[in-house]
């Protein structure tokens, strides 16, 4: 699902006498697959398919989604001691920059920065930060399945973790969910953990646990989805709800519990419910999934229908990339401060 440039529109900003693009310096806290991280990564590969403006993101903190940035052909650049105003005032380089854009905490220590160097300064512009990767690739469905080694009938359902601290206790929760499974007598299904850093922990029905890591071809986040019979979410943190935006974006059916945060993404009726963290519950959903696949192709049907219309980032992208430009349009109208 390749996005074209013709989707984003212009706000009316002149372009550069040079010709150059415009160029964004981009402020994270940190490069976890966290929600927030991840509309920064989608804001910086639109603006360069754009093609008006060139991003550098700059974090404070290392993490697995530097490789997704550089991938997409990104500048990282990882500060040290962000709160230490002078100590980053020189480590980033601010000459011939035209704006900065913070994303969440980040915006603490990098405000007055902005306007020491006479920047425009933008935050906020994804203050809703929840949407589904409009570059999660369905068509990759086959190919992934067979990196996994399963076949054309074997049910696959996956769990994402956001941080490599949470990978062992979620590999725990699926194991549970595999003897709820087993005790039912319907453990047919794979269990897979997609980490942090892109590896997956797959659970066989038979009990084996295999590790695939990342290779030289990374596979997106978002991609695994489309490899998926089912998204489980099994997170404590309200920090991974992106697997299961894309999951109804893809078609698949997603078990969750239907907290009140979750319900302001995707209302209630259109998730297989399971109590946060039970693995009884989790294996009740995945078997109502088999049992009863009218009723899951209903609510899948209709969580896809929902994303597409409420949670598609190519109805919020015109507007961020006009919230940055008319920033700048302001500041360069603005008399000069003496």
């Amino acid at each position: 699902m390749a996005m074209s440039a013709s989707i984003l529109t212009r706000s009316g900003l002149a372009d550069l006498p040079s010709g150059r693009p415009r160029r964004l310096l981009v402020f994270t806290e940190g490069l976890q697959p966290d929600d927030l991280t991840l509309r920064a990564f989608d804001l910086v590969r639109h603006l360069h398919a754009y093609g008006h403006w060139y991003a550098r993101v700059i974090s404070a903190s290392e993490g697995p989604m530097r490789a997704e940035f550089e991938v997409a052909s990104v500048v990282v650049q990882v500060v040290d001691n962000p709160h230490d105003a002078a100590l980053v005032a020189r480590q980033v380089w601010w000459a011939q920059q035209d704006a900065v854009l913070a994303f969440g905490a980040a915006r603490i220590w990098t405000e007055s920065l902005a306007k020491q160097h006479g920047l425009p300064f933008i935050t906020e512009v994804a203050s809703d930060r929840h949407g589904f990767d409009l570059y999660a690739a369905a068509d990759r469905r086959a190919e992934l399945r067979q990196r996994l080694a399963l076949g054309d009938g074997e049910r696959l359902a996956l769990a994402f973790a956001t941080e490599g601290k949470d990978e062992a206790s979620l590999n725990g929760l699926l194991r549970a969910v595999h003897n709820a499974l087993t005790e039912a007598r319907l453990a047919d299904w794979h269990l897979g953990l997609v980490g942090a850093e892109g590896t997956v922990t797959l659970h066989a029905p038979s009990g084996a646990t295999t590790t695939f890591s990342p290779t030289t071809d990374r596979v997106a986040r978002s991609a695994w989805v489309s490899a998926a019979d089912a998204v489980l979410d099994l997170h404590r943190h309200g920090t991974g709800f992106r697997p299961l935006l894309d999951a109804a974006a893809l078609a698949v059916p997603i078990v969750a519990d239907p907290t009140p945060e979750l319900a302001s993404l995707l209302p209630a009726p259109l998730v297989a419910p399971a109590e946060l963290a039970s693995p009884t519950d989790a294996a009740d959903a995945l078997i109502d999934l088999v049992l009863n696949p009218a009723a899951s192709a209903r609510r899948v049907a209709s969580a896809h229908v929902y994303a597409m219309t409420h949670r598609n980032p190519a109805r919020q992208l015109p507007a961020w990339v006009h919230a940055i430009e008319s920033a700048v349009k302001g500041a360069s109208a603005a008399p000069a401060v003496r």
